[in-house]
């Protein structure tokens, strides 16, 4: 399975976006509607990115979400890392971080470093990709524990 990561720029696949992200985190992790939708995604530094899962003869599915926010500034945050049920474990998970990796180096100039607020049990998965812990102290966020991570690009 190989998965294409891509910018949500049409509608439908915005709608896809917000699809996958309210299938994990709302159906799955039990978030509330208004933690779930922050009013960041339709910021001008926002990108909000899907995975298809291409078949043959098919445009593709979408499988997976995920944001970038800040795009104007050295340190972008990787933000909504969602991967259907339907696929997990198969390794997308990765292929959808590298993908935001690509499209944040694409979208900026300059030093980049990537930040994002890993959900405590996820923190070995981020730190396999690079990612390490930051100064921060863990905390609660739509009552589940994160810790801060980061990642220098460039």
């Amino acid at each position: 399975m190989t998965l294409r990561v891509v910018l949500a720029d049409t509608p439908q696949l915005l709608a896809e976006h917000f699809r996958i992200r309210r299938e994990v985190f709302i159906g799955e992790q039990g978030v509330t509607e208004a933690e779930e939708v922050d009013g960041r995604d339709d910021l001008p530094t926002t990108a909000c990115v899907v995975g298809l899962l291409d078949h043959e003869g098919s445009p593709g599915t979408v499988v997976a979400a995920g944001r970038l926010l800040d795009l104007d500034h050295p340190s972008v945050h990787v933000g909504r890392v969602a991967v259907s049920s339907s696929v997990r474990g198969s390794g997308l998970g990765r292929e959808l971080m590298r993908g935001l990796e690509h499209l944040a180096a694409q979208l900026t100039t300059g030093e980049l470093t990537l930040v994002l607020d890993a959900q405590e049990y996820a923190q070995g998965f981020y730190a396999s990709l690079g990612y390490a812990r930051t100064a921060r102290e863990r905390f609660q966020d739509a009552r589940i524990w994160h810790v801060e991570m980061a990642k220098r690009v460039r």
